[in-house]
């Protein structure tokens, strides 16, 4: 089926478009209506929306499916359940754009982003990749905050060599030739495969953002970031490993105090969002990675305050 959907929508537009948009799907039927929505309401029309189903078991499926027979844009893949990752690099294999667009079935995209984007991109050819500032929503979709990101290359890049994140994933355009440069995401990382990337690309070409929030970033009980924690520790660490060997470094010694910065901060984002489990879960994490620091300490004290 994936193949014949590919080849239909090829001959209905033989000409390449400007972006493909990437998406990975994986039983996301409780947001999905609102970001494929907000995908195809985009006030840059010139784009395809690549969707890998990476074998749902909900109602993704025929969600998707209403999708590809309403719109020629929407290139519809199927394929059994291979992870976020292998999804990824299915979606970049079958895209056509001269841009690649990253989006997740559960955030919504502001009308201007990819303009905006494309206009920054063909005025920048020195940058391999663009992303934007983000507003945080809740499940419900209210809004939770506003982050402006850094632009500076060097700042981002230094960031990332610590482990921390200065992109929003799905916010980020990048040049296709530049993801074919570097090979795609790495598929022996099943979290962090953005921080992988970020850190490869940056050895390519420069990285920025613009600092408007073109996106809503939504968080929930389902993000990665809550269910594979643990995981991630263990991705980010061999990540900032393999960065420091290829640019001929030794591994930094702050990389600890970088991952109980992230549990703080997780801690307090899902604290604002509501969701005082979560909130609690990471907040004890980082007492336990410090317990002699002030600062944990205070946000559990933050996360049980009624």
């Amino acid at each position: 089926m994936a193949t014949h959907t590919l080849e239909t929508r090829q001959l209905k537009a033989p000409a390449t478009p400007t972006v493909s948009v990437i998406m990975a799907v994986y039983n996301g039927d409780r947001f999905l209506r609102e970001a494929v929505d907000s995908v195809l309401a985009q006030t840059f029309t010139d784009f395809e929306l690549v969707v890998v189903d990476d074998g749902s078991t909900d109602q993704s499926p025929a969600m998707l499916d209403s999708y590809a027979a309403s719109d020629e844009r929407v290139v519809l893949l199927r394929q059994e359940n291979q992870g976020l990752t292998k999804s990824l690099n299915t979606a970049i294999a079958a895209a056509r754009g001269k841009y690649l667009a990253r989006m997740d079935g559960d955030d919504i995209c502001l009308p201007e982003r990819f303009a905006k984007q494309v206009a920054f991109l063909d005025s920048h050819p020195e940058v391999a990749l663009v992303g934007t500032g983000m507003h945080s929503i809740d499940a419900s979709g209210d809004r939770l905050g506003t982050r402006r990101l850094e632009s500076d290359h060097a700042k981002l890049d230094a960031a990332h060599m610590l482990g921390g994140s200065s992109l929003v994933h799905p916010s980020i355009m990048v040049r296709a030739a530049a993801m074919a440069q570097i090979g795609g995401y790495a598929e022996q990382y099943r979290t962090s495969q953005d921080l992988d990337l970020f850190l490869r690309l940056a050895e390519v070409g420069t990285l920025t953002n613009l600092t408007e929030p073109l996106l809503l970033y939504r968080w929930h009980d389902d993000n990665i970031s809550v269910r594979k924690a643990d995981q991630q520790d263990r991705d980010v660490t061999a990540i900032v490993a393999a960065a420091h060997r290829r640019r001929g470094l030794d591994p930094p010694r702050s990389m600890p105090r970088a991952r109980w910065q992230f549990r703080r901060v997780m801690a307090l984002k899902y604290r604002r969002s509501g969701q005082r489990r979560q909130a609690a879960r990471f907040a004890l994490q980082a007492v336990r990675m410090r317990p002699l620091a002030p600062r944990s300490w205070y946000t559990l004290f933050r996360t049980l305050a009624v």
